[in-house]
Parts: structure tokens; sequence; C-alpha cells
């Protein structure tokens, strides 16, 4: 009789292409879904998320069984008064409550019941919250994490940023962070970063990795989007507490020097809670939540990355490269991504420099057009999806080995 193995992946959201984290979490299970088949692994996928299921999930991934644990979405400042009374930072509290404990329980049990050898994959260090209590519930399984941040720096700069009692909460939160996620680390043992960078990061803390599990982006999708207008800057991505601050002095400092350039630029902000910057008098258009990224793509020809704050992989710097767009960012927002600055992205150190080299663009179709190009072609070849196969390999051999 062979050997009933089963690989549980327990994630904070699902595979999908509206954000970041949907994109990378999809290409993980892209890689591990094919070698599952090949190696007689089963796959069963646990979705602690607030959200619906994307349509056509199952049939895009046949060879996976999902599994929903609904969660509430709750504000920052609620979420950081419940971890007062718990050894958790607020960044994990999302995710954890008495009720979600024991829905993934019961999941996990119904799944043990079928195998007779299981690995479980934590998607990132917030899902890890769960750990010690599946550990103890499925004796002899093994673990792995898969980080897509390291949590105790993405906050870092939103603290150093913060005045008055605000300061004094996130330094708290940084440092319950800290804690939080060295410890979780080094009780699971296997780790794999989202970036070299982030391996780097951790290696300076006394933390190891056990290699890098990337992302892929699969340009395809990105064929039909147009080349847009020369003079409407696009920016996609949520405007939550690490990247709003970014975004508003993008608009309070960047886009004043455009528009002395270009009076009748518009900059278009996609993505949940850019509502909030919407300002037809200054040429903004602040969409929020967006079902189709594609179409925002095609409305211009410039995408900027304000983000000042976080690690790991910037998705959405990956996917505008892919559509062609020239890509203006700051440093943070094309941390993981590779290439180099004036070949394939632009990377401004000030804000006088951002304002400045998207006037440029403006005027410079040719220079819009081999940038674009230039950055399109390095993410086909640097993030496609046959990179991934070697990572699903060596965790699926670590935790079935």
């Amino acid at each position: 009789m062979s050997v009933r193995k089963v690989l549980i992946i327990v994630s904070p959201t699902w595979p999908h292409h509206s954000s970041g984290y949907g994109i990378a979490v999809s290409s993980s299970l892209k890689a591990l879904a094919s070698h599952g088949s090949i190696s007689g692994i089963r796959l069963e996928f646990v979705a602690i998320s607030s959200e619906d299921p994307p349509q056509g999930v199952a049939s895009q991934f046949p060879h996976v069984s999902f599994r929903h644990i609904r969660i509430q979405e709750s504000g920052l400042i609620e979420r950081f008064a419940r971890s007062l009374v718990t050894p958790y930072p607020a960044l994990v509290m999302k995710y954890w409550n008495r009720r979600v404990n024991t829905d993934l329980a019961t999941a996990a049990s119904d799944i043990a019941r079928s195998a007779d050898r299981i690995g479980v994959l934590i998607e990132d260090v917030p899902c890890g919250v769960h750990f010690r209590m599946l550990d103890e519930l499925l004796p002899g399984a093994q673990f792995a994490l898969r980080s897509h941040n390291v949590i105790s720096d993405i906050f870092v700069g939103v603290r150093d940023r913060t005045t008055g009692a605000g300061r004094l909460a996130w330094w708290l939160e940084v440092e319950r962070a800290r804690r939080f996620e060295r410890r979780l680390l080094a009780r699971i043992g296997r780790v794999w970063a989202i970036t070299q960078d982030d391996a780097a990061t951790y290696g300076r803390y006394g933390v190891s990795t056990s290699g890098v599990f990337g992302v892929s982006v699969d340009c395809s999708r990105y064929d039909e989007v147009a080349e847009g207008n020369a003079q409407t800057v696009l920016c996609l991505g949520s405007a939550d507490v690490r990247k709003g601050q970014g975004l508003a002095r993008f608009v309070a400092e960047v886009w004043p020097i455009v528009r002395d350039s270009f009076p009748t630029a518009r900059l278009v902000l996609g993505g949940r809670d850019t509502e909030v910057f919407n300002d037809p008098d200054k040429g903004i258009l602040g969409l929020g939540f967006v079902d189709s990224e594609n179409k925002v793509l095609s409305e211009g020809a410039i995408f900027v990355n304000p983000q000042d704050a976080g690690s790991g992989i910037k998705l959405k710097s990956l996917t505008a490269m892919a559509a062609r767009k020239v890509l203006v960012s700051t440093r943070i927002g094309v941390e993981g991504v590779g290439g180099v600055s004036g070949r394939t992205y632009y990377q401004c150190e000030t804000s006088l420099e951002m304002g400045q080299r998207i006037v440029q663009l403006m005027g410079d179709r040719g220079l819009r057009l081999s940038v674009g190009a230039a950055g399109s072609e390095f993410v086909r070849s640097s993030f496609s999806q046959s990179r991934l196969a070697e990572s699903a390999r060596s965790i699926c051999n670590a935790l079935f080995a």
C-alpha cells in the first residue's frame, strides 16, 4: 500500500492576481501543485481570509483541495488593543481568535484522517500564530514557513515617522513583532525567504534560512495592455498603513512638480483606500478597489511606486514592468526586484528627482518605450514559473524525506 502524503498549506489569502499577496501565493501554489502531482503528494489549501474564493480557483488548481476559514476585518486600533492581552503583535491578530483557531484545528484533524504523512507549509509569518496548536494537534507532522516579509522591519519606517503617543505604540508593535518572528522561525526551523535580501536580513538577525522561494509573474496576462497616455501616471496597490504614507508624500511633494510642467497630467490610483486621495482639481483620480488591473494599466504609460516602508518583494512593481510600463520608484519600491536603474526602471532618492524623472519621461516616447520593453523582458526572464520548481522540490523534500 502506498504512503498517503498530504501537504497542508495555511495561507492568509487566496491565490489570485488582485494583490501582491495573492500573486505570491499563486506562484508558490502552482509550483507545489506541479511537484505534488508528480510526487504523489496531495495538497490541501486552507485560506484564512475575509474574502470569498476567487472565481475559477478550483479549475485553475484541479489537483488542490480548498478550504475556507472566514475571518472578520477589523481596524488597526482594535487589533492593537486586542494584542495587548495576548503574547502576539497586532499584525497577527487579524488571523487569530478562538473561533479561527478552533476552525483550523477541525480542518487539520479532518485532513489528517486520510493521511499517513503530513507536511505543513505556513504561508507568511502572521499565520504562524497557529503553529503551536498545529504542532500539538498533528504529532509527527513536519513544518516549514515561507516568509513574505521580514515583519519586524516592515513597520520601522512607519514608527520612525510617527510622533507623540502613536510613536510609542509603533515602537511597542515593532519590538513585539521582532520577538514573535524570531521565536517562531527558530521553533519551526525550516524557513524559506521570498528574496535573497530578506534571507540576508534574517541572517543578520541570527535566523538561518533554508533557501529562497520567490515569485513568478505570468507576463501573458499583460499582453493586451495598451501603451497608455503619456501624461497619465498610474499607481496600483492599497493605501494601507505601510504604503499610504509614501503615497501621501508623492501627492504632496512629487505631483506638484509634474503638474507645473504638464498642467493636464493625471494621476490614477487603484487599490483599497486610494479613494481618499481623489482630487479632480489636481488631476488625481482615486478609484479605490478595482476589479480589472489591466484596464487601469492601459490608462497611462508611467507607473510609480512611492512606497517608503516595507520588505519582501514588490509585486505591483513587477506587474507594471511586465505590462511594459516605465516604473519610477523609491528604493523600497524596487526591493527584491533586481534589474538595473536607468535600464529596466528608474529608482529615485528624492521627491525632486522623482518629479523631474516623470516630467522627462512624459516628453520622451522613445525613452518610455525602450525602458518599458527592457523592464518587461527582464521580468519575463527572471520571474518565470519554471524558476520556482527547485524551491518547491526543496520544500517537499524537507517535509517528506
